[in-house]
């Protein structure tokens, strides 16, 4: 028993020593997977940048090489084919570090047809120079503004760009999968929450063992206690037969298993004792003799033996059977169980009793450890900081209820026992019962439930379930734990993974818009801006305002293509801000007409303003700016020289209609369809070869509608086009 004792004892440090292992072992191995997954993540990215940046240089090369060729064959100066060389080592090396990074980037097809396309690109632009070194200016020109050649370059130039998204994607990929070990790190977090579970399962097995010990010790009373019923009969049938023969009487009290004695009833001196009972109190029978009951009696258990001795000599009692303690000659005690009853003989004036005792010092002992284990049960189960609930499964009722459950429903502790475990789960009466027997017959332990509190709220549980027996009666314990927040957490998760998607396509679109339509547009203002400082003294007026012209043509759509690109950023993170005024309309449109008038007298194109009657909307000033501009640039860009632009205003009840309308090459309708779809990269080429983002109309949509407007397009193939949106007046 003792040895029971101590390992109760060391319970509590094992389980601590087992939750503080787990919690180590889960500290470094998610430190382990985030540190790998952060340091593969920074190398990915990294080599994602370096490849973004090396496809961007080769397109710039390619650009400064045509233009260089370009310009050998325009001027005949040799000095172009030095500078195309010089540019030429430098493309090659940008070509053999992207190789170098990821070669299985080169291996596809796409990749075949952009190499096939740069062998004749170089060799076209060789050719060219040889004749530029024969004399034959027109002939080179005439050989570098080809459409072969012009068809090589576009292959090539969308090969780069399509090479450069792969490497992208494939970059983007790695950077996937160690989210994915992100991924593995939540995992390993459930996993420790399992666990915990499991020291939990371990608590319960002790409360099952101390209610086996329990029932144990229960056992050994019942035996112990129809040993006493059976000895007080034999010890009755001694008495009287003790009465027939001494000699009998002699023989069962000195082989009695109990202790027997004689003691004086007024006295208590002992007059005779069999071995047993010497043995009992640790004293010889000499000395047992020679003493009385109360000297070995303890101190506490003297007067309840006396009352009891009085009602006994006063034959108020006809016997009686107490428990109490004998002090043995070294200190230490010995409970004994004690029958007393008188003896019929002898001198009434000098009676006697007989007194009859059992050891019962291990069942003493017994009691108080399971006296000990109620107190460990009731501190595991009552003060336990997590729900716990007894549940009967045939009915479901509630049995018992820690303190914790008490708080987390918000019953009180009689009422929560008055309640059916469906009174609390959301479930089917028949669903929760099934539940039940799995958990019964121990084919599911582990369960996500609905449960309601007193105050009406849903709560997520997960309820950990297992069979247990009080009483020889089994019963249903369950651990309950309150999910809510991480259920709340993981549709957070949810959300900002999505939102982190969007942002990463804005981030890819963006990258591909300033890779390629931002930087072309540059390339061609500093080729042309170098041409003209390096030969401002030969070019005539003529010539030098043309390529003035290209400059300003050039840095005026590249200015509106990165308003758009800047307004677009802005919209797509949230950080645009909308502050609607009244506006007088025709003001801002005149304004943008304007402004708009230079690119179309490049094309010989009118700009006209129906203007009727003064209308005042209620809009952002920069939004309708930014929509008027991109529309009317858009008319530009698809009317052919000599065409016209017409701007008309039309009132209709509560908003008006503003109509942008052009009579040049017009849409198709399965291009038509796909005009404002975001996620569609959709460009094509002006009357004069202007190239488009594909933003800009994007961009209209999502102004128009946060102004509270609709925004569409009516146009036919070969006959213009007609944009058309609508905005709120001004209210009253």
């Amino acid at each position: 028993m003792k040895n029971r004792n101590k390992i109760f004892s060391n319970i509590p440090e094992k389980v601590l020593f087992f939750c503080l292992s787990v919690t180590a072992a889960i500290i470094i191995v998610l430190g382990w997977f985030n540190w790998t997954s952060y340091k593969n993540s920074q190398t990915f990215i990294n080599r994602d940048f370096r490849l973004q940046q090396l496809s961007s240089v080769v397109i710039h090369l390619d650009e400064v090489l045509t233009m260089s060729a370009r310009l050998g064959a325009a001027s005949g100066d040799v000095r172009w084919e030095k500078r195309y060389l010089e540019f030429e080592n430098k493309l090659d090396s940008a070509i053999k570090e992207i190789r170098s990074i990821s070669p299985e980037a080169f291996i596809t097809e796409n990749a075949a047809l952009t190499d096939s396309a740069n062998i004749k690109l170089v060799k076209a632009e060789h050719q060219a120079f040889r004749m530029i070194h024969d004399g034959d200016l027109d002939s080179a020109t005439q050989l570098l503004f080809s459409k072969e050649y012009e068809k090589n370059k576009e292959i090539y130039s969308e090969g780069m760009i399509n090479i450069g998204k792969a490497l992208h994607i494939q970059a983007q990929s790695q950077i996937e999968r160690q989210r994915r070990q992100g991924i593995l790190s939540l995992t390993f977090l459930i996993i420790s929450l399992l666990m915990l579970a499991i020291v939990w399962i371990g608590a319960f097995r002790i409360m099952k063992r101390y209610l086996f010990e329990k029932n144990q010790a229960n056992k050994l009373l019942k035996e112990q206690n129809e040993e006493y019923i059976a000895l007080n009969k034999e010890l009755q049938t001694a008495k009287e037969k003790a009465e027939e023969s001494e000699e009998k009487f002699r023989t069962i009290f000195e082989q009695a298993p109990l202790g027997i004695a004689m003691t004086h009833s007024f006295t208590g001196k002992f007059k005779d004792i069999n071995p047993r009972f010497s043995k009992i109190a640790g004293r010889t029978a000499e000395e047992m003799l020679s003493i009385d009951w109360m000297s070995i009696t303890h101190p506490d258990d003297v007067q309840p033996d006396l009352d009891n001795m009085e009602l006994l000599n006063t034959q108020t009692i006809k016997g009686y059977q107490m428990e109490k303690r004998y002090i043995l000659p070294n200190g230490e005690y010995v409970w004994i169980n004690m029958i007393v009853a008188p003896l019929p003989v002898g001198d009434k004036s000098n009676p006697y009793h007989l007194c009859m005792i059992d050891d019962i010092t291990e069942r003493k002992q017994s009691e108080q450890v399971l006296k000990e284990s109620e107190s460990r049960y009731k501190s595991i189960f009552y003060e336990n900081k997590s729900i716990m609930l007894i549940i009967d499964p045939k009915t479901g009722r509630i049995i018992d209820a820690n303190n914790s459950s008490i708080d987390y429903y918000g019953y009180s502790k009689e009422e929560l026992l008055s309640l059916n475990i469906t009174n609390i789960n959301v479930l089917p009466k028949a669903q929760v019962g099934h539940e039940m027997q799995n958990a019964l017959k121990e084919k599911k332990n582990y369960f996500e439930f609905k449960h309601k509190l007193a105050n009406g709220d849903i709560r997520d549980v997960h309820a950990y379930s297992g069979k247990i027996e009080i009483d020889k009666k089994t019963f249903l314990y369950s651990i309950i734990h309150d999910i809510t927040a991480q259920r709340v957490a993981e549709d957070a998760l949810k959300a900002s993974e999505k939102q982190l998607r969007e942002l990463n396509a804005t981030k890819d679109k963006l990258f591909s818009i300033i890779a390629h339509d931002l930087r072309s547009p540059f390339n061609s203002i500093l080729g042309f801006s170098e041409l003209l400082i390096e030969n401002v003294k030969d070019f005539k007026v003529a010539e030098s305002e043309m390529f003035l012209g290209l400059i300003y043509s050039s840095a005026k759509n590249t200015l509106i293509l990165l308003d758009n690109l800047l307004n677009w950023a802005k919209t797509q993170t949230g950080k645009i801000i909308i502050q609607p005024e009244k506006i007088i309309l025709s003001s801002i449109i005149q304004e943008t007409i304007e402004i708009s008038n230079s690119a179309a007298k490049i094309k010989n194109i009118a700009i006209k303003y129906n203007q009727s009657d003064e209308v005042e909307v209620y809009a952002d000033k920069d939004m309708l700016k930014t929509v008027l501009r991109n529309l009317i640039s858009n008319a530009i860009k698809f009317t052919k020289s000599g065409g016209d632009v017409n701007v008309f205003v039309i009132s209709k009840h509560n908003k008006v209609e503003i109509s942008i309308s052009d009579n040049g090459v017009g849409i198709n309708d399965e291009t038509r369809k796909k005009l404002f779809d975001a996620s569609i990269n959709l460009t094509s080429w002006g009357t004069a070869n202007e190239k488009g983002s594909g933003l800009g109309l994007v961009l209209c949509k999502e102004f128009v509608e946060k102004l509270g407007g609709n925004i569409w397009v009516e146009s036919e193939e070969g006959k213009g086009s007609d944009f058309k949106f609508t905005l709120p007046l001004k209210k009253s």
